[in-house]
């Protein structure tokens, strides 16, 4: 189940909906750029020898030879430290999140000395206890982003710093910012604030030459260019960014699933991005005006004591459809107030992938009454 929630396009097409909202209603936060650490574990959350991080990267990967050799043999141990820092929930406030700072280990030139920082902005999870410094615990819901992000950048000499996020692990926050541009990208500019203090204090023969590197996926693309543009904005780029597979062309994208191209996914992915634009500091959403009455509790579902596995128990519990987006099949010509002359690129739109059908559910919608989204 958990490979088609990875596919994101619903993701974007929610944005779209709202995102103007966000645009308009959030505030920039003020950075705090050296006082955000809070606290930090008393001892690393892990520490990884050469030989276990190629044991990992062997069977993470088994089935997939030609990523392995991508990825490269590792070059460096790595230790990982958990901490807490300082930063802002989506209408402005002060809150925490927790985050993880991998350093590389090693005698090699590689793995000491000065080093390029990585800030990895981690894609959609909607398990709250997600964290991606459990390098030991195979059994958090971050595990294998967690050892993906080591053996690709810290073991090959790397320092990382990969936020959890508001509202994830132990952040008193009681919902995730989803998709809110303001605040994703100060919650990654504060991890990366207090990644930095704490690789100061612990010393050793890491240290950081002031390169950044900022990157993610999927849900962490998003961040990463919000984040990389306000760096940009603040006048203290980074050295170079890429990021992945993200929610970039959001009102394109909105517009083609809501016109009738919805995929599978956007019944986890639509109450997070409703629930995290019911906390705006301006132009608050109200989740009664999207989401049906059979499904009002859906938005404060995720993040939640949920995995991609308890998913199906939701479903199966009435709290959530598996697939249903919408209650009644619709395309562009058939959207009330739809104008195909004012909208031709819209108009000419196909009739969708191969699960499109999925997408609607018809016996939620009779003839003569409104429907409305999941």
């Amino acid at each position: 189940m958990r490979a088609w929630y990875l596919k994101a396009s619903f993701v974007i097409a929610c944005a779209a909906l709202i995102g103007t909202h966000a645009a308009r209603g959030a505030q920039r936060a003020t950075g705090r750029t050296s006082s955000t650490l809070i606290s930090r574990q008393s001892d690393p959350a892990a520490t990884l020898s050469v030989g276990v991080l190629g044991t990992l990267l062997q069977k993470q990967f088994a089935s997939r030879p030609t990523l392995q050799s991508w990825i490269g043999k590792p070059k460096c141990g790595v230790r990982v430290y958990k901490f807490l820092y300082a930063t802002v929930d989506g209408q402005g406030e002060a809150t925490d999140a927790s985050g993880a700072l991998m350093v590389p280990r090693g005698s090699t030139a590689q793995c000491r000395r000065r080093r390029p920082i990585v800030l990895y902005t981690h894609g959609t999870e909607i398990d709250r206890a997600a964290d991606i410094s459990a390098l030991g615990n195979p059994g958090n819901p971050a595990y294998g982003t967690a050892i993906g992000v080591a053996l690709v950048f810290a073991a090959q000499g790397y320092i990382v710093v990969a936020p959890n996020y508001a509202g994830y692990d132990v952040s008193r926050l009681t919902y995730h910012p989803y998709l809110n541009r303001i605040q994703q990208s100060q919650d990654a500019i504060d991890s990366l604030a207090a990644g930095r203090r704490l690789l100061r204090q612990i010393g050793g023969p890491v240290s950081d030459n002031g390169k950044l590197f900022v990157t993610g996926y999927s849900q962490g693309g998003f961040v990463s260019m919000a984040t990389l543009q306000a760096l940009d904005e603040q006048g203290r780029p980074a050295t170079a960014g890429a990021p992945m597979s993200g929610p970039y062309a959001m009102l394109a994208m909105g517009d083609e699933a809501f016109l009738g191209h919805p995929d599978f996914g956007g019944t986890a992915y639509m109450p997070m991005v409703v629930n995290s634009y019911a906390h705006l500091e301006h132009g608050s959403i109200d989740p009664r005006q999207i989401l049906s009455t059979a499904f009002q509790g859906a938005a404060t579902l995720f993040p939640g004591k949920v995995g991609y596995d308890g998913f199906g128990k939701l479903v199966a519990a009435g709290a959530i459809p598996e697939s249903a987006l919408f209650q009644s099949e619709s395309t562009g010509a058939g959207v009330p107030g739809f104008s195909a002359q004012q909208y031709p690129a819209l108009a000419a739109l196909p009739a969708g992938p191969p699960l499109y059908k999925a997408g609607f559910d018809r016996s939620r919608c009779r003839r003569g009454t409104a429907c409305r989204a999941a």
